[in-house]
Order: C-alpha cells, then structure tokens, then sequence
C-alpha cells in the first residue's frame, strides 16, 4: 500500500462511517422494542445535533446484547469493510468523549490535552489547525485513523469561560458514580456515563448565555440563518469556529446589554475590542484576527440578507479597525514566576512518591477546576484551600481580576510538571516561601519558623514506619503551635508523614506519629536548608516588589 493522503484517508473514515450507518439503520428496523433515548446537545442546530446523536450512538449506545453497534457490526458483517475501514472503526471504538484544551499547533498537527483523563494527543488536522489557536476548547474525541490520531465525529467548541463549570460539573458526577463503582477509572466513566458528559456540556452553553426559553429561540434562529449561509462557501470547521465567536460576542457584551445578534450595529467596536484585550477575552493577535473576520461575515450576511439596521455604517467601522488591527493589540508582556525549588529534592521525590503524595496533588487539581466565578472564593475555608490559595497567588497561576479567582499565566506551565516536580514545589514553598504567621496569630510565629531546620531535624532523627507517641517524640525546646496544627498536617497530606490525632497508645496520651520513607528523604534535605543561603536560591519572591515592577 502506497503513502496515503489526507483526502484518501478521510474518504476511507467517510466509507466506514456510512456503512456503519447503514448497519444501525438496518439493525433499529429489525428490532421490535426500542428504548427511548434522552439525548443532550446544544440546540442551535438540529443537523449537528443529529450528527452527535449518530455519534454517541454508534459508539456508546450498548444494545440489550451488551455491546455496542462497532462491536455488532465487525462480528456479523465485517466482510462488508477493507482491512483498512475495519482498523478505523476499531481504533474509533476506544475513543471517549471528553474536552480538549489545544496546547500548541506545528503546521497541520495540534498538540492536545484530555482535560480529564489527563492524557495528551497529536492529531492531524490540516483544515482544523488553520482556524484555531492555543488554549481553545474542543468538545469532542480523538482516535488513531490509519496514520494519525485525528477528531472524529461531531466536535464544538466550549468558550473559555466555560471551562471551571465544566470541568466542576465532570467532577461532581464522577465522584457521585465512583461512590457506586469506587474502582472506575476516568477514561471508563467518560465512555460509560458518556450521557451524562453531554448533559453536562449542554447545561453548561447554556449557563453560559444564561438564556431563557424565548432568549434561546431568538439566539437559535440567529445562529441558525448564519450557518446555513457559511456554509455555501466554508468547511465545516470554519464555520464552527465562526459560531464561536459569535457565541463569544454574544456572552460577553450583548446578552447584559439586552441585545440580540441583530443588534449588532448598536456596539461600539473599538471600545468593545480595546476592553476585550484588556480583560483578556482577546488574549492574541491571531485571535484578534479571527473575531475581526467573524463579524465582518456577520455584518455581510445581514447586508446580503437585507435585515433592518444600519449595518453599511458598522461594516465600514470595522473595515478601519482591520486596516489598523495592529495598533489595537499589543500584548502585555506577563510577570514570570519561575517555578524553582531546593534541587537537592529531585531524586527524593523521584523515587519515593506514595499515593498520598498523589492524592495531594489531585486534590489541588481539582482546586484549580472548581474555581467559579464568585466571591465566596477569595476567602478559602479550610486551612488546606487556604494553602491551596496563597500557592496559587505566589506562582500566578491564579490571580484576583474583579474580586473573582481567574486562571493566570502560569496554570499550564504548572500542569506540564510532572507529579515528583509539582510535590517538590508544594514542599519547598510551605518550607521556604510561605510565612507561617499567614496560617495563624500566634505569638510564637516569628519565633518558631526560625526554629524550623531544628524541628525537622528532630523528625528525621525518627525511624521509618515505625509508630510514635508524637508528645514523647516531638521538639520541645520551643512551643510549636503552627507546626502542630498546621505543618504537620500539610506533610500528613502530601505523604511525608502519617499523623493520627487519636493515639494507639494508653488513653489521653496524645496523637501518633510514624514518618514515610518519602518523608524521610525530604526531612534530610529540609534540614540541611540552614547551611544553604536559601535567600539567595532564587526560590523567594517579595511579592512586594514584584507587585511594584508589575
């Protein structure tokens, strides 16, 4: 077999598909009893509605036999598929819906992140990777077709915002599902409840345009006429990216100013584009680009369509905007925290993380993407979301916009480190970076951090796995109040230590303690801190200062 091209393969995917179709058309008519399906999908459009609906059923939908229509169909009528059609319906039957957040594209190839199932992708898309940019959000699946892993099937496009209510919707249910079924994984969640996925993303476009019954009629019929004219002349892609941005305009400005998509000649543009860049809703000069482009199409369509407004005087706004889009984005140069930790942590960490340690890790993920917009964010109320807060703040990678918690400029940088070099951070910066009289007014602040490379050394000097009476065991030549009510419980969490206020010992004897033999690596390195210029290891950032330079 020759190389094939990226048409040959498609027309190969397009010939499995069809006759899969036919199959699960053939299939419903042979059945006499059919359970009613209640389907989830943004309905703006009913033929993409249709398309994901084919979807989710070709892939999801388990018959009363318990498999589903790929696995029916390459048992009965395999001899109606090439060799090459059966390998693209087997590698699409081990795909799952979920949410992709675009990472960086190279010519025809997208690097993407399964937001999720926390897995990364490389997928071909030559039309795709032409209308899109980094940090963008597909809904949707990737599977291996022939040469490449590619999307497949129906995909749409999630705005920005919508990301923390999505994500906090996925969570919330899989952790509901995994009180059923404690040991499903993720990836089988996705594909299992793969209904609920939809549902979730369906409430959550709505949620974003917050649309009433009759909102979402007019908002529908809107979107509807403005499809079906790309579509004369644009790829699919193109098109959905064009609706994007309309929803995006949409969310942004017209909906709180009680205007539809009609109204269009009613916003002023340069004020709209300059507070769009400076909020941050336009984060690229690309970007930027493709908004002016979408709205240039817009204003056309309406003229074409001879809708009543003053579009002509609009149109020729933007046509000046675009002559001069170049003065309108400048972007501003971002404040670089580095991620930097005592080095002398790595091999530690490398070899010793426990499931605890993990488990830490996860819960702040789930920090990050539960992060909503309100106020009740700003004051955490735990001492853990309270840690998890001022580590995010300290390393930008979230901020304060509008007393709101946002996403910042170094959450994906942070994402990309691996499990041992984002525990290590954790450990240095509640070590070195933190001040404790943050966690607590106790007169004993000062004093005590200061004593810190003395408290930890006592506990390396403690066996591993080998159970304590922390009373008997713990520092006493000072009082330690923040190291007993807070430090201690932080190591507990990220698996250091295992602390047990209830003590295995004669009663009222006070909590247990036993160290791990991660912990005790990470001790040794802590306490040998004091005899390092820790000021000077480019780990400490005065916050002060920077917030001056900022």
């Amino acid at each position: 077999m020759g190389k094939l091209d990226y048409e040959q393969i498609m027309a190969i995917q397009e010939n499995a598909t069809r006759k899969l179709l036919n199959y699960i058309d053939d299939f419903f008519q042979k059945e006499k009893t059919i359970d009613s399906i209640e389907f989830y999908y943004p309905d703006f459009d009913e033929r993409r509605t249709r398309m994901a609906f084919n979807v989710w059923i070709s892939l999801d939908y388990k018959t009363k036999y318990g498999k589903n229509f790929i696995e029916h169909f390459l048992e009965e009528e395999s001899h109606k598929l090439d060799d090459l059609e059966k390998e693209v319906l087997i590698e699409r039957n081990k795909s799952h819906i979920s949410l992709f957040e675009i990472k960086n594209i190279n010519g025809d190839l997208m690097y993407v992140e399964d937001i999720f199932s926390n897995t990364h992708h490389i997928v071909w898309e030559p039309e795709l990777s032409q209308i899109v940019e980094k940090s963008e959000l597909i809904f949707g699946r990737v599977a291996k077709v022939i040469v490449y892993e590619k999307f497949v099937g129906d995909i749409s496009f999630l705005p920005l915002i919508g990301k923390e209510t999505f994500g906090r919707a996925i969570y919330y249910d899989y952790n509901l599902i995994r009180k059923k079924e404690p040991d499903i994984s993720m990836e089988e969640y996705l594909r299992k409840y793969s209904l609920n996925i939809y549902k979730a993303y369906t409430d959550c476009i709505y949620e974003i345009l917050d649309l009433d019954d009759d909102e979402s009629l007019q908002l529908s019929k809107e979107l509807g006429e403005f499809e079906q004219y790309l579509e004369e002349n644009l790829s699919e892609n193109t098109v959905k990216k064009h609706i994007k941005n309309l929803i995006d305009l949409y969310d942004y400005y017209l909906y709180d100013n009680e205007l539809t998509l009609y109204d269009i000649d009613k916003i002023n543009f340069d004020s709209l584009f300059k507070e769009g860049i400076n909020s941050g809703l336009i984060s690229s000069q690309t970007q930027f680009n493709s908004y002016i482009a979408t709205i240039k199409k817009y204003i056309k369509f309406l003229i074409d369509n001879e809708v009543e407004g003053d579009y002509k005087k609009i149109y020729n706004e933007i046509l000046d905007i675009s002559k001069n889009r170049e003065n309108y984005f400048t972007p501003k140069t971002p404040i670089s925290i580095p991620f930097k930790w005592d080095r002398d942590l790595d091999i530690p960490m490398k070899d010793n993380l426990n499931s605890k340690t993990i488990g830490f890790l996860k819960n702040y993920e789930k920090y990050l993407f539960s992060i909503g917009n309100n106020d009740e964010n700003i004051a955490p109320t735990s001492p853990l979301l309270n840690l998890f807060y001022k580590f995010s703040l300290c390393y930008n990678i979230l901020s304060v916009l509008r007393n709101k918690l946002v996403y910042s400029s170094k959450k994906d940088e942070y994402l990309k480190l691996s499990d041992w070099e984002k525990a290590a951070l954790f450990i240095d910066y509640i070590w070195n970076i933190l001040r404790w009289n943050e966690l607590t007014h106790s007169p004993q602040n000062i004093l005590e951090q200061d004593n810190r490379f003395e408290i930890v050394d006592n506990l390396s000097n403690l066996n591993t796995n080998t159970v304590y009476n922390y009373e008997k065991v713990k520092y006493k030549d000072i009082k330690t109040p923040i190291f007993d009510k807070y430090i201690i419980k932080f190591f507990d969490l990220m698996g250091l230590l295992n602390y047990d206020e209830s003590s295995i010992f004669e009663n009222n004897s006070g909590p247990s303690i036993s160290i791990t033999p991660l912990g005790k690596k990470v001790f040794d390195v802590l306490k040998e801190d004091k005899n390092k210029d820790v000021e000077s290891m480019g780990k400490i950032i005065h916050l002060n200062q920077w917030k001056k330079g900022k």
